[in-house]
């Protein structure tokens, strides 16, 4: 009698190489943290995480609110919150990081989208602090509510994204003077955030996390 050969998930090997990818940034993100190094840290652990979502579609487009990456990454974090319901590990950690890391991020002007606009539009303050008001209230009022969790995931990775952004594209000194409480912070929240995402990640390794953009080649 012949035994009946179990199928393969084609979803594997997908994931493999993302896992792949990942842990080899944020290895290296961990080295950088250690060693006080947070612009680098904050650069790699987005690298670690963008390993775990970007597709081919999004790879390439900036960030508005509608592009590409932006929704890749949105709902990456709606998944997170799926896999998160059973367990919690996810939503425990954003309150017990709620007062040392995400509440100052959120207060940080600095990587608010809305506050850079309002200086390229010449605008008043007012329409600027009432939506970042509105962002923070929207934030906590999804941390009470565990079902939630994607909305204030949402809300941190936005501030995050301009925190990368101004990194990434050369738009703040390595190690400068002014206005670096946004590095140190967004650094420890990675640092913390980073480990518990990949986590789940890993446990989940039968789902279709989408095709990895850029995948190796024969090199001739």
């Amino acid at each position: 009698m012949k035994v009946k050969a179990t199928p393969l998930n084609p979803h594997l090997d997908n994931h493999k190489l993302r896992w792949r990818r990942s842990e080899s940034w944020s290895e290296a993100a961990k080295t950088c943290f250690s060693e006080g190094d947070f612009d680098s840290a904050v650069i790699f652990y987005w690298i670690s995480l963008n390993s775990l979502f970007a597709v081919d579609n999004a790879v390439t487009s900036q960030d508005p609110p509608t592009s590409p990456a932006k929704t890749e990454r949105d709902a990456f974090l709606r998944r997170l919150q799926e896999f998160d319901k059973q367990e919690g590990g996810l939503y425990h950690l954003m309150w017990q990081q709620y007062s040392q890391t995400i509440q100052p991020l959120l207060n940080n002007k600095f990587v608010y989208g809305r506050y850079w606009e309002a200086i390229k539009d010449g605008e008043d303050d007012t329409k600027w602090r009432e939506a970042m008001d509105a962002s923070k209230n929207s934030a906590q009022k999804a941390l009470t509510q565990q079902g939630s969790l994607e909305s204030l995931l949402i809300i941190i990775f936005d501030r995050l994204n301009v925190l990368r952004n101004q990194l990434v594209h050369g738009s703040a000194t390595k190690n400068g003077s002014r206005n670096r409480s946004q590095v140190h912070t967004g650094a420890h929240l990675l640092h913390t955030l980073v480990p518990e995402i990949q986590r789940i990640f890993k446990q989940n390794s039968t789902k279709d996390w989408g095709e990895p953009p850029y995948k190796p080649q024969e090199d001739q």
